[in-house]
């Protein structure tokens, strides 16, 4: 226990230097790397003071056990000089950072008359404590709250018929998928699965354009940090905040290092593979977008989802004779999944089938009001590349007038500005939307619709702010 410990465990606190330890410490949305003396949410590093950095590193490094005064005083504080008021007011700073309310205290619990516990669950990353010696990770028990049984039947259920409709996300199966987790959550509030499945649902709301990023995407990475502090050794919420992380935050690197994570625990789970397939194909990197897809897909060949990823992976890769013929398939098992529809129509589109896009987007009853952002740029492109521009004209008015009651994202009101030749338009949505940091941009350079304005010079700076970003 960290009450044993010599003042020297944290290296030369004289100095208040920490011991650089080969390991990173993770809970919640929170990671710890001592050996740069960090503390960083997503892509960012939050400033802390070295004694707030040791106050935090020595609750973490006692693994749940008792920290006493006296042992912090000691640590933190060698060359004496502190009191009780000096150390509460650092705990409550500490608290203050990790975003803490004044009556939930869901990482630090105070156990008054005798000093602090670190409560929430902390993953060890990078395989190697301080000492040399291997990290053993706990594994799932059956008991374990990564289990989607632990939490009872009812809420069982409830997480199965969200899952299930996580399948086909489209707008309507999104929303009712959030009401199917939260009620879940309504039954068990600590049930972790139900938790992952309300930030992939959030997080697919905001990446097929359903909702905007900024409201869906702050209560995606809620819903997942709550997952991992819950269940730190889930693939499934390490794969999930993959996804989410990169959507929210464009934080690349921790992306990486979560689906590193995920598949450490479970290289046999077609979540992991789809959050790695996914992580490439936002980098363009088709061939190992596909390898993992094809991983997913051979652990889960029947999965309705998996296939739409497969055919917009086509589309993205400008095979569209194949896209076109892998959508329609889908919509031989489910003729009402307008997604597919949509993709089919974008093939038909770039290889000249004009009617055939037309007949794709016609009628417009097909399409929910959620659908308007895959609709009308598509319809608007159709109309230019036939020479109606008064359609297309009016297509884009439509949509524009949509958006002032409606959420349509900048970067399908640039869409449809291309179709029309107004490229200062739209380079001023794509600015909109790298301000907004919306997660569309992150798919934007393999995207085939900007390639009219690719070489311009403002479009070149906007691409790269958003790989700068990441």
């Amino acid at each position: 226990m960290l009450e044993s410990r010599s003042a020297a465990t944290l290296g030369s606190i004289g100095s208040l230097s920490i011991a650089h330890e080969r390991v990173e410490y993770v809970f919640g949305p929170y990671r710890l790397d001592p050996s740069r003396e960090l503390l960083k949410f997503g892509s960012k590093v939050i400033p802390l003071p070295i004694r707030l950095f040791a106050l935090l590193h020595a609750l973490i490094k006692a693994d749940g056990n008792l920290v006493t005064r006296e042992t912090l005083s000691s640590l933190i504080w060698p060359e004496g000089g502190m009191d009780e008021s000096n150390l509460s007011q650092h705990i409550y700073m500490l608290r203050q950072i990790l975003g803490e309310s004044a009556r939930e205290h869901q990482f630090i619990i105070t156990v008054h008359g005798k000093g602090f516990r670190f409560a929430a669950p902390v993953t060890v990353l990078n395989g190697v404590h301080a000492n040399g010696s291997p990290v053993n990770r706990a594994p799932m028990t059956a008991s374990g709250p990564e289990n989607p049984l632990h939490a009872g039947y009812d809420a069982f259920a409830s997480y199965s018929r969200g899952t299930e409709l996580l399948e086909r996300p489209n707008a309507a199966n999104l929303a009712l998928a959030i009401e199917q987790f939260n009620a879940a959550l309504g039954i068990d509030g600590a049930f972790a699965p139900a938790l992952v499945g309300l930030a992939r649902a959030f997080a697919l709301k905001a990446q097929y354009g359903y909702a905007p990023g900024n409201w869906v995407l702050p209560q995606a990475l809620d819903a997942i940090g709550r997952a991992l502090a819950i269940a730190p050794s889930s693939p499934a919420a390490h794969a999930v905040n993959a996804r989410v992380t990169l959507l929210a935050l464009w934080d690349w690197e921790a992306a990486k290092n979560a689906i590193d994570t995920a598949m450490s625990l479970n290289e046999a789970s077609p979540l992991v593979h789809a959050a790695a397939s996914f992580l490439h194909e936002c980098a363009g990197d088709y061939t190992n977008a596909s390898i993992e897809l094809q991983h997913a897909l051979v652990l889960a060949p029947y999965s309705f989802n998996l296939q739409f990823v497969l055919g917009r992976l086509l589309f993205f890769a400008q095979d569209y004779e194949r896209g076109a013929a892998h959508f329609s398939h889908l919509l031989e098992k489910d003729p009402t999944f307008q997604p597919a529809r949509a993709y089919r129509a974008e093939c038909y589109v770039l290889t000249g089938r004009l009617q055939d896009a037309l007949a794709e987007l016609y009628p417009p009853e097909r399409y929910s009001k959620e659908d308007l952002a895959l609709r009308l740029p598509l319809l608007c492109r159709t109309y230019a590349d036939a020479g109606n521009k008064k359609a297309a004209e009016a297509t884009y008015e439509q949509l524009v007038e949509a958006s002032r009651t409606s959420f349509v994202s900048c970067g399908c009101l640039a869409l449809c500005a291309i179709a029309l030749e107004r490229y200062e338009e739209a380079l001023d949505y794509l600015k909109r939307a790298l301000a907004s940091r919306e997660p569309s941009l992150l798919l934007m350079r393999n995207s085939p619709w900007f390639a009219r304005v690719s070489s311009s010079e403002q479009f070149v700076r906007v691409l790269g702010d958003v790989k700068r970003r990441r």
